[in-house]
């Protein structure tokens, strides 16, 4: 009978921790996120802010920046890229966050990109065929 609750103990405890690991991942974290939206015809070129990042990348003297592109978001290829900044200090953070929002107001080619600061994302939330693909810079 012990052999029974210590294996049924031992069970329950197992199941608990990968219910509670499968909710920490099931939410993630970005300090910034640029959000691709189309107004009819699809989203803009994401040209702009390559440059963008690529010269930030050679004025800090950075080797890559890694993001998370996050797709599909909607019907006519709207995206969000999530980036952690993980790998530049707060100074610097403040600098690209600063550099990509004037980089994403003057992008109107068919569509629009907004810029959101400290976002958490459930992946419960988004759409079920949402893919996540880690991209660098």
């Amino acid at each position: 009978m012990k052999k029974n609750q210590l294996f049924f103990l031992i069970l329950f405890i197992g199941i608990s921790s990968c219910l509670k690991a499968q909710s920490r991942d099931s939410i993630k974290s970005f300090t910034f996120i640029v959000k691709f939206q189309s107004v009819c015809c699809g989203v803009p070129n994401d040209n702009p802010i390559k440059k963008a990042i690529n010269y930030f990348k050679k004025t800090n003297k950075l080797k890559r920046i890694t993001a998370t592109k996050i797709a599909p978001m909607g019907r006519e290829g709207e995206y969000w890229i999530g980036f952690s900044l993980k790998e530049i200090n707060r100074k610097q953070k403040k600098s690209f966050i600063r550099k990509i929002k004037i980089t994403t107001g003057k992008m109107k080619d068919k569509g629009y990109a907004t810029c959101e600061e400290n976002l958490k994302v459930r992946i419960e939330d988004l759409p079920s065929n949402i893919q996540f693909e880690e991209i660098s810079f």
